[in-house]
């Protein structure tokens, strides 16, 4: 016996991985950050339960080996802090009912330093890759087996027992056991998250696809006729014959036709490939250009705009339209700051890739709308047409670059977009 529970316990790990994974993940992204994070954590908590209700005994019940542990640490790794704690008190609680001794100190001990080592830890394994996650996952395999092997000698010189050698047996079988199990669930969610992203990208391909191919097919046949209708109501306009109440009605029709003119060049936008037209581009050079341009907006909506021009890296690819997705970026920014604020654009380089960097101090965004950014039609403005983000994506992804964006409600937003450098 021995080996056969501390399967037991890797096969209820495995399993709840398998239903997180295939019957969950997806959903659990429609909720907000905080309600994900809360579900995790009591998703996470039963196999940590189970594995308390099936562990080895040594002796006379004197020791117990399980691989609770595990399911607390990824509780942590994907569910953040919120659900490491929910994880923990879960636990602790049917524990605290087996019995109130050194072992339960022990495990106490244990949640404790897992969630002090989690604070430091977070913030770097979430922005790390998933090879980078993989490395991470491993130390702290490592570290938690060699923290559960220390708990274990606690335990021996608090008890004089008979069954030395059979407790550092399993000890040493458990913590081998905890070192490939995390190290394993790890490999596999990583796995998985890849596969999801691959899955929401060719999505997002096939969405692209479909609004240029409409684009391409009716955006000439709307423009023309409207071309001839805004001339003729220009000529009305301008006839003195024309009552004056009436005027005041044709600069409406000419203000509607020019916005749809506006959402009919956004289609354009993304049907209409530009190869021929790249070129190399001075990142700082673009950048001034188009704070110059941006700054009397700016002041019309009392924004301070701030720039800071490091590395003038040179990037390829089509000058004009780069510059239509940087002005479409800080007009968004400056529009979702109505109460005055900061613009601020910072370019520097990074491992051999050019970074533009916008940043407003404007109302920011929830987790869900950052989601939803650049989607077809998706928009937070009244008056958007939501291609407006869509075409910026679309421009950066044609550099081979891309665009990363965080935010924070009330907070403000960051815009950063990476560029591969031209190799001349």
């Amino acid at each position: 016996m021995g080996l056969e529970e501390l399967l037991l316990n890797f096969l209820f790990i495995i399993a709840s991985i398998f239903f997180y994974q295939f019957f969950l993940a997806e959903k659990l992204q429609r909720y907000s950050t905080q309600t994900e994070s809360i579900l995790i954590g009591i998703i996470f908590c039963i196999p940590a339960i189970f594995c308390l209700m099936f562990p080895y005994l040594i002796g006379e019940n004197i020791f117990s080996i399980d691989m609770r542990a595990v399911p607390l640490i990824l509780s942590y790794l994907y569910g953040g802090l919120p659900a490491g704690i929910i994880t923990s008190i879960l636990i602790f609680i049917p524990r605290a009912f087996i019995g109130v001794n050194y072992g339960l100190l022990a495990f106490f001990l244990i949640e404790v330093i897992i969630f002090f080592v989690m604070i430091f830890i977070l913030p770097i394994y979430r922005k790390g890759s998933s090879k980078q996650r993989l490395i991470y996952g491993t130390t702290l395999s490592t570290l938690f087996s060699l923290l559960i092997a220390a708990t274990g000698l606690f335990l021996l010189q608090l008890h004089a027992s008979d069954y030395l050698t059979d407790i550092l047996h399993y000890y040493s079988l458990s913590i081998l056991f905890v070192f490939f199990t995390i190290w394993g669930a790890i490999y596999f969610i990583e796995h998985h998250h890849r596969h999801m992203k691959m899955k929401q990208e060719m999505t997002e391909m096939e969405k692209m696809k479909l609004v240029s191919e409409l684009a391409a097919s009716i955006a000439h046949e709307i423009r023309n006729p409207m071309t001839v209708v805004r001339g003729f109501i220009q000529i009305f306009k301008d006839d003195d014959q024309i009552n004056t109440k009436y005027k005041a009605y044709f600069d409406i029709m000419l203000k509607e036709l020019d916005r749809a003119q506006f959402i009919i060049t956004d289609y354009l936008s993304l049907a209409k490939p530009q190869k021929d037209q790249e070129e190399p581009i001075s990142v700082n050079q673009l950048v001034q250009t188009t704070i110059e341009v941006i700054i009397p907006f700016a002041n019309l909506n009392s924004i301070h705009v701030h720039s800071n021009l490091n590395d003038d890296s040179i990037i390829f690819g089509n000058a004009g339209k780069l510059q239509q997705c940087l002005i479409n970026i800080y007009k968004n920014a400056i529009e979702a700051m109505p109460d005055g604020g900061t613009l601020q654009v910072t370019t520097y380089e990074k491992d051999h890739q050019a970074v533009i960097e916008i940043s407003d101090t404007g109302i920011g965004m929830t987790e869900e709308e950052l989601n939803r950014l650049g989607k077809p039609f998706y928009t937070t403005k009244s008056k958007g047409t939501g291609l407006g983000m869509m075409v910026c994506y679309s421009i950066i992804s044609s550099m081979n670059g891309i665009i990363d964006v965080q935010s924070q409600k009330e907070e403000g937003t960051i815009f950063t977009i990476i560029i591969p450098i031209h190799l001349s």
